[in-house]
């Protein structure tokens, strides 16, 4: 589900949307809110610790018994707000942008919007016996019983597989990173013909 999701989300993104940074963010938050079912289904299977569930097909039936259908998509807007920093942000990185000294903080204190997703999931769900799906209603309950430390926990990970792919994507996406690749190829290997853009060696 994991690979499907991110693939489903990004990757069909990546292709709509060009070399356009603002179409990439139109479609994956269109992407993320057509696919958040499958976002749903991942969460309520990381949640089964006493394995309720028997097989998908039987998590698909139990919650829709109890919440119906539009309980896949509690916390939709929620995730596609953190969806738009996400993909600021993974532009600034990937284009080894100034700007990513901005979005990566804002990146960080949006963790807690994943955090109110996931509640917003669970409550109401054949796994849960709070039946308030109502994200200011599970804000006040997380504060008052965790304060707001409550909404960063996982924080830590979250903080590491960024930085991890804030270091490796200007290596893999920036057009510069691009470029220099190509010329190096060309200098290395001129007898080599190499089917790209002339622009690339002016």
């Amino acid at each position: 589900m994991n690979i499907f999701h991110t693939a489903g989300v990004h990757y069909h993104a990546l292709l709509y949307s060009g070399n356009s940074s603002t179409a990439y963010i139109l479609w994956s938050s269109i992407f993320e809110a057509a696919l958040y079912p499958i976002d749903t289904l991942r969460t309520l299977y990381y949640a089964d610790v006493n394995r309720q569930f028997k097989s998908v097909f039987d998590c698909v039936t139990q919650v829709a018994e109890k919440g119906g259908l539009g309980q896949f998509y509690n916390g939709v807007g929620l995730k596609v707000a953190y969806n738009v920093v996400f993909a600021l942000n993974l532009i600034n990185m990937a284009n080894d942008s100034a700007m990513k000294y901005v979005t990566f903080p804002l990146l960080m204190a949006s963790y807690g919007l994943l955090s109110l997703k996931t509640r917003a999931q669970i409550a109401g769900s054949p796994l849960s016996f709070q039946v308030s799906e109502d994200a200011g209603k599970i804000l006040e309950n997380i504060v008052k019983k965790e304060n707001v430390a409550g909404l960063y926990r996982g924080l830590l990970p979250f903080l590491v597989l960024n930085l991890a792919a804030g270091y490796y994507l200007p290596s893999i996406l920036s057009e510069d990173k691009k470029k220099e690749a190509l010329i190096a190829i060309r200098d290395t290997a001129p007898e080599r013909t190499i089917p790209v853009e002339s622009k690339y060696w002016s």
